[in-house]
């Protein structure tokens, strides 16, 4: 059900979708398999967070929880990254006067914690690529919001080299094309709070869980 419920959000059918996981997500507490369950609560928590942020915000909270229990450093790092977002997401603009009170600044750092967690999981213990440059960008932002420019670029930078690299393996033609279109448009929309709180490739619309 877990699996289902994540192709079928693959295929934009989210209402069945979140069905699917709920059902998956209680039978993965009555049988104690802990592995689905963390799965569940984050794809859950990523599907709510695209219509109700509150909401999915707690399962991810809850998934990164879990993952952290239970040992599972690829969901953690997702989790952080996405956790992070969610932080960040609540900052006013950067050097503005409402940024520099103590709430602000209190979350700016749980947003710096999460994602220099989440990326030094993605380099101990590997990560999807898609991933790993949602941990690059998500970063990138935040050195923005803390208004250290240089360091910033940097990540964005480490984040293009991150798809071109792996474009560069690929043989040429339309599968190279599109991977280039589709991790090209992926950097924009990590870069930006405004879009998905995940931001997907066109080829994979649901995390490599």
């Amino acid at each position: 059900l877990v699996r289902r419920g994540r192709l079928l959000t693959e295929f934009g059918r989210l209402e069945r979708a979140e069905l699917d996981l709920r059902d998956g997500l209680r039978l993965a507490h009555s049988i104690n398999d802990r592995n689905s369950i963390a799965r569940a609560t984050l794809l859950l928590g990523i599907l709510l967070a695209e219509s109700d942020q509150a909401k999915g915000s707690r399962l991810l909270h809850q998934a990164l929880t879990l993952a952290q229990q239970y040992g599972f450093p690829r969901l953690e790092a997702l989790a952080s990254t996405l956790c992070a977002r969610i932080a960040l997401a609540r900052l006013p603009e950067p050097g503005s006067e409402a940024s520099k009170d103590a709430r602000p600044q209190k979350e700016l750092a749980r947003a710096q914690a999460l994602s220099e967690r989440a990326l030094y999981l993605c380099s101990t213990m590997g990560a999807e690529l898609q991933d790993r440059i949602v941990a690059l960008c998500t970063q990138a932002l935040v050195l923005h919001h803390k208004g250290q420019a240089p360091e910033s670029r940097r990540f964005m930078a480490k984040a293009v080299r991150a798809w071109q690299e792996a474009n560069a393996r690929l043989s040429q033609g339309l599968v190279k094309r599109r991977h280039h279109r589709s991790y090209h448009a992926l950097v924009r929309a990590a870069l930006t709070l405004d879009g998905p709180l995940y931001p997907r490739t066109e080829a994979q619309n649901v995390p490599g869980l």
